[in-house]
Formats: C-alpha cells, structure tokens, sequence
C-alpha cells in the first residue's frame, strides 16, 4: 500500500496586521505586507498543487478575528474551489479567533470542504476506486472564542481501519495557565488511540509528543518580531507498518513571504562610523543570504553588543534613527531588508585596572564595588561548600537510616521467634497443668515412669499369653500355665528370659530417644529466654537512633540556615529595586489581576525576573507572548511616570496596544491608563491619545475610563462621539 500523505497547516491569521513597523513604512512595501498573509495562502495551494496530497488539515484560526473581511472570506472559498477542481478534500476546525460563533458563515463551502463542530466527529477519506477507508478525520471546533473545555479528552478512535488523525485547536496542559484555549495533556492525545495529532494555536514549530505524534506546523506567516524565522506548513507522511500501526514523519515547507529576525551585531573594537556602518551592512547581507529562497521581506531587529568607543553616541536620542533611515536607503534587493528597530546593547571602552587605579571619587567607587562582589563570591563559595558537606551527610544520614531499617526487621524476626517459643511453653505448661516449668519436669518424669511401669506390664502380661498360646494352644489357661512353670525345663525358660529381656532393651531405647527430644526443647527455651543476639541488636538499634538523631540536628541547622539565605536575597531582590522597577513590578501585577505579582532585576546578572504568587522567579522568555507584551507595556508606563516626575508629563500615543489582550487583562490595563491620565500627587496627568479600528475597543475603553472623548474619523473627517 502506497504511503499516506497530507498537508498540516493552522494559525493562517487571513488579512492581519503586522504589528510593531513604523507608520513612514515605504508604500510599496507596507501593501507587499498587508497582503503577506493572502500570499502565504496562494503558496499553500501552489504546494497542494504541487505536491499532491491526499488531503489539507487546517487546525484553526484561518481568519485573524471573529468579524473577517469579505476579502479574506472569498480568498478562502476561491482557494478550496481549486482544491475541488484537484479532488483534494479539506478538513478545518475553528480555532479562538475564529470560533463557531462568530459571523463567518456568509459563503457557502464547496464540496469538498468539511468543518467540524464544537463536539467530535469522526469523515472517513477514500481514494478513488477504493472501498476500504485510507484515513479517519477526527476534528473538532471552538464553540466561542473562549473555549475553556478539553476537546482533546472527547476524541475516541472509532473501529474503522485506516489512519486515524486528531484535527484541533489546543493549548498543551503546560503552557502558560493565564488563559489556555482548550487545554490537553499528553495523556489526553495518547488516550484517544489517534495515529497523528494536528494541532494548532502555537505559533512556533514544535512536537508535542512521539507516541502518538502531535505536532504544531506554527503559523504560515509571523506577524511580528516575536515569531522570528522561517514559517509554514508541515508535509505528513504516514507509512503502515506490519503491527497495524503507522509510522509518521512530518517535512516543513516554508511558505512565509516575510521573515523576522533578530541579530545580534559584535561592535567590538569599532572606533568610526565608517566601520560600524561597514559591520551592520555586512551583517545584513549576510542574514539575507541565508534565509530561504521564497522570502521577499527580511524585517529586522538589530541588536548592537560589545565594548566600543561608540558607545556613547550609539546611545544619544537619534543616533539609532539615523542608522536605521540609513540603511533602510539600501533595502531594494531580494529579499528586500526593512529595519525594525535598533536595540544598544554595547559597553564603552574602559579598562578594569585604570578605574582600580583611579584616585578620585570614581576610583573608590569602584573598588568599593570590587571588593563587594569578591567578597560576595567568596561567601557563595563557601556556602556552596557548606550544601556539598551537607549533602554528603544527608547521603550518609540516608545510608545509615537503611541500614536502621534493616536491623530493625532482623529485631522484628528475633522477637517473633521468641514470641513464638514463649507461646509454646506456656501452651505445654496449660495442658500439664502445672504452674513452671520445674514443676512440668517433675509431672513429666512421674509420667514417664509410670508410663513405663504400665509398658512393662503389659508387655509381661503379652509375653505370658504369646507363651501359653505357644505351649497350650489357643484355649490356654493362664494360671496353669503358671503352674507348668516348675515342670518346665531350665533351658526353655533361660530362652524365654532372655526374649523377654531383648524386648526390655528395646523400650529403654525409646525412653532414652524421648528424654533426648525433651532435653532439646529445654536448650531451645533457655536459648529464646537469654538471646544475646537478640540483646546486641536492640543495643545497635538504640545507637544508630542516636546517630541519626544528632545527624538530623545538624541537616537541620543547614537547611534552616540556606532557607534564611535565599530568603533574605529574595526579600533584598523585591524590596532595593530602582523606582521604575518597583512602578512597573506594581503595574504588571495590577495588568495581570495577580496571575503575576510583580518584576525583579536578579542581583547576579542584573537580567529581569518574573515573581509568580509562589515559587522561584522565571525568566520573561517563559511567558506567553501576550504575557510578555503586558510586561513590556508596564516596564514603558514605569518610565514615562518616572520622567514625567523628573521633568514634565508629555503626551502619550498608542496604536491599538491592546488588540492582542484578552478581556479581562485589556480591561485592567485601560484602568492604569486612566490613572496615568488623572493627577498625581498635585501634578497633571497624561495627556493620552489611544488610536484603535476596533469598535469594541472603543466600548472597552469608554467603560474603564468613563468620561473618556471618543473622536471618530471618517473619510479624512473628524467628529467628536457623545
């Protein structure tokens, strides 16, 4: 059977806009972006085409909002109008920005095209003249834009033979806990009993797992500097094996006609404008030359590194504008390079040993500085030394608790050995009923003798009837044979004595063996009674308790002493923070409605730290995208509240910041900018200008603030909006 093969693309994101790029953007190449997305999908249908699937997957978030354009809606029914001229069916599932609810239900889908609904269903695909199934769809839609149920967990795979796929729209059980879409867990995708998993809504190429693989394509176009590098789609071949399963691989095909890229510019040593030039335009050249063929527009972010003696300049007010309307005059090539922003990152020029050298103010300053951190360092050495000891000796405290352990049951098995032996002798002593065992031995041999006694006469009396059988027949009297005893011959009677002595030797052998059993009994009761192996252990159990208690003491001195350490850190890292930290910390903590209580500048490396409600602080890099957006957002706010109580309140402007928030989080953030608008302190407030195309952004803003102006423009006229 020939392999399975299908495309698996999602976040397609129709006629969005790309955020973060000046508004002086050149025409042409603003109209080459805002048409990226629309290129993007002719490319996808040029690889159908092309390649020749057996069927498309699109994992949800076709459109970039609940209200689509008319364009977006007909590029899409045109472009699966070609697939149906192919005879390539196409599966979709609704995603949050495009859910079952929203009004994208004006054109009418060709034949080939199935969109699931909010609950799973499970299309058959057949090739053609084929009756046996090549593969099951399993998909399902977001019902609103906030689908909070796990679809995942629904799916089941149904008794039809083929390739069964998982289609959907989810966020895995580990991503960022602030608003997940859907949310899944490995054990969810495993438990369905799916061959593949396409998945959508992150943005990145990733793999989720490999048994069964769930993977994510990424978005076919990154819309900003944030979804750096190439995007697109995923070509999936699944290849039956003789078990009845599939192996699947997956094969990424770029389809992006835009490309974001940070770089990472070294200016070490750079002492003129000529080389710094020289090295940016180097850089760039090189960054086009190595993405891939299909890129038209490389947008970019410089980020300039290293000690130089530009430094200085490189951080004056316009000097990074200059450079980048600079080398923006250069950007007519394939790929065509538009210039982001420029981020100085750089150092001066300044020897350690000159300033250690220094005799005025500045020289102090950084020896002081020195002589801090040497002696910082040389404390965390030590303390590091101090958690190595105090690991080992929990090691050993561990080793020495297993050993307890296992004396401890060898006590236990000795104890209910003597337990045992002690339950015997008190049930012999009940059925002789004796009080000791003094008194037991005393019956025991009284019984023993009269038992024997009692043999022996009975023997006797055996022995006399056996030879009055023997002499009279069986009708023998007793009493004469008796009689016969003095008529009887001497040797006949020597013979008869000395059978009956054989059989007394014979029962004096059996008392002996049982006296000898008794004997036995006595040895093993005393041993039960005074065991010094039993003795020895309880002494050895009663010294490793020691041992271990005093090891406990001193493990608990340390962890109590590394608890007051990292403690303290933390408590000087929240409470000596600069002003624009602490004003930040407490605008992002109010943004996030306290998923986030507030930001920190980490005392080794200075580098910012996220604080969550409980635990170790995270890096920004973890957090969603919209997440670190809101970060960014109170770190700007921070520094225009400082300067404005430096100098003066300027006005602010932003163009639609919130467009990517959720509700609840962009209703907290309009409430700061109102506060940013209103008094302080006996100073003026912000003049604020909040620029958005949303109606309903509009509505959110006039509800946080109340009493806000709303101005309308329409067709190059502005009106004012009770």
């Amino acid at each position: 059977m020939p392999p399975i093969r299908f495309i698996h693309a999602a976040d397609l994101h129709l006629d969005a806009a790309f955020s973060g790029l000046s508004r002086d953007t050149p025409a042409d190449f603003a109209e080459r972006l805002r048409t990226a997305t629309f290129t993007t999908f002719r490319r996808l249908l040029d690889l159908c085409e092309r390649e020749s699937p057996d069927f498309l997957l699109l994992a949800g978030d076709v459109y970039n909002q609940e209200d689509a354009s008319v364009s977006a809606q007909l590029a899409l029914r045109d472009g699966f109008r070609r697939l149906e001229s192919l005879s390539m069916p196409v599966f979709l599932v609704h995603g949050n920005h495009d859910p079952l609810a929203s009004r994208l239900r004006s054109v009418r889908w060709p034949g080939n095209v199935t969109v699931f609904g909010e609950l799973p269903d499970a299309v058959p695909v057949f090739r053609k003249g084929e009756g046996t199934p090549l593969a099951i769809i399993h998909g399902a839609s977001h019902a609103s834009g906030r689908e909070t149920r796990n679809l995942a967990a629904l799916f089941r795979r149904t008794e039809a033979c083929g390739l069964h796929v998982g289609l959907l729209h989810a966020t895995p059980g580990d991503a960022d806990g602030v608003a997940r879409y859907a949310p899944f867990s490995q054990g969810d995708l495993k438990a369905s009993g799916m061959d593949y998993w396409a998945l959508g809504h992150i943005h990145d190429r990733r793999e989720v797992c490999r048994e069964p693989l769930a993977a994510y394509p990424g978005c076919t176009q990154g819309l900003h500097i944030n979804e750096p590098g190439e995007k697109g789609c995923l070509l999936v071949t699944a290849e039956a094996r003789p078990d009845g399963g599939y192996a699947v691989r997956t094969s990424f095909r770029p389809l992006g006609p835009a490309v974001w890229k940070t770089l990472d510019m070294d200016l070490g040593g750079a002492a003129s404008l000529d080389e710094l030039e020289n090295r940016l335009r180097t850089g760039l050249d090189r960054a086009a030359a190595e993405v891939w063929s299909g890129c038209e527009m490389l947008l970019v972010r410089l980020r300039l590194q290293g000690r130089t003696e530009l430094d200085g300049l490189l951080r004056k007010g316009t000097t990074c504008a200059e450079l980048a309307d600079r080398l923006r005059e250069d950007g007519s090539g394939v790929p065509r390079i538009w210039i982001k922003d420029i981020d100085v990152a750089t150092r001066p020029c300044v020897e350690r040993g000159a300033l250690l050298e220094r005799e005025d103010l500045l020289g102090e300053v950084f020896r002081l500085s020195e002589a801090a951190r040497t002696a910082w360092s040389g404390c965390l050495e030590a303390l590091l030394r101090e958690w190595e000891s105090a690991r080992a000796e929990n090691a050993e405290v561990v080793r020495l608790r297993a050993r307890s352990e296992e004396q401890a049951v060898e006590v236990r098995e000795a104890e209910a050995v003597h337990h045992d032996a002690v339950r015997e002798v008190e049930r012999l002593l009940n059925m002789a009923q004796v009080p000791d065992a003094e008194a037991f031995y005393r019956r025991h041999g009284a019984k023993l003798e009269r038992e024997a006694l009692e043999r022996r006469r009975e023997d006797l009396g055996d022995a006399l009837r056996l030879a009055a059988r023997d002499l009279y027949g069986a009708d023998a009297d007793i009493p004469a044979f008796f009689a016969s005893f003095g008529e009887a011959d001497k040797e006949v009677l020597e013979a008869e004595l000395a059978g009956l002595a054989g059989r007394l030797s014979m029962l004096a052998d059996e008392e002996e063996r049982l006296a000898d059993s008794l004997r036995t009994q006595e040895v093993r009761l005393e041993q039960a009674e005074g065991s010094e192996t039993l003795s020895r252990l309880r002494l050895r159990a009663a010294s490793l308790s020691g041992t271990i208690r005093g090891l406990g003491l001193e493990w608990s001195r340390y962890a109590l002493a590394r608890h007051l350490l990292l403690e303290a850190r933390g408590r000087f890292e929240k409470e000596r923070q600069p002003g624009v930290i602490r004003a930040a910390s407490a605008l992002f903590s109010a943004i996030t409605g306290g998923a986030w209580v507030g930001i920190a500048a980490s005392l080794e490396d200075s580098s910012l730290r996220v604080l969550p409600p409980h635990g170790e602080p995270v890096s920004p890099e973890v957090l969603s995208r919209g997440t670190q957006e809101q970060l960014y957002l109170a770190l700007r706010l921070a520094h225009i509240r400082n300067h404005a109580a430096q100098a003066a309140a300027l006005p602010v402007i932003m163009d639609d910041v919130l467009v990517n928030f959720d509700p609840d989080r962009a209703l907290r953030t309009a409430q700061t900018f109102g506060d940013l608008a209103s008094s302080q302190e006996g100073s003026p407030g912000h003049q604020l200008l909040y620029f958005t195309c949303h109606p309903h952004m509009a509505d959110m803003l006039r509800k946080a603030v109340p009493g806000v102006g709303l101005y309308v423009m329409e067709r190059g006229t502005i009106r004012e909006e009770e």
